[in-house]
């Protein structure tokens, strides 16, 4: 959601491979024990020759439970080149899940099953 072009599916999947590497059990069909991971993508407009070098980006990842109910988020913005955004993702989508993924692992562990 707000990932430009193809980056969504490679911000998907970059996020899949990096909980998969830390041990967390995956599944494309949600479990009743389990979580939905969301994510959310918003970059900044940005005006003259700094929104041509860089813009910011914010992300958003949400664990939310089976019956709809948010169990918590993790955040994270930077600055990401223009050239970045406009061209392959898959450098910049494995960066964003390294650094969001041990934010979902913590929230992870904090789950107490209710």
């Amino acid at each position: 959601d707000g990932v430009p072009g193809q980056g969504g599916g490679e911000l998907a999947g970059a996020m899949r491979t990096a909980l998969a590497k830390a041990g967390v059990l995956l599944s494309r069909q949600p479990a009743d024990d389990g979580f939905i991971l969301l994510g959310s993508m918003n970059v900044a407009s940005g005006d003259g020759d700094a929104a041509a070098r860089s813009r910011r980006i914010e992300v958003v990842w949400q664990l939310i439970r089976p019956d709809g109910q948010q169990f918590g988020q993790v955040n994270q913005a930077n600055e990401v080149s223009a050239a970045q955004l406009a061209g392959d993702w898959r450098e910049l989508a494995q960066a964003i899940a390294r650094a969001g993924a041990p934010g979902v692992l913590d929230l992870l562990r904090r789950d107490r099953g209710g």
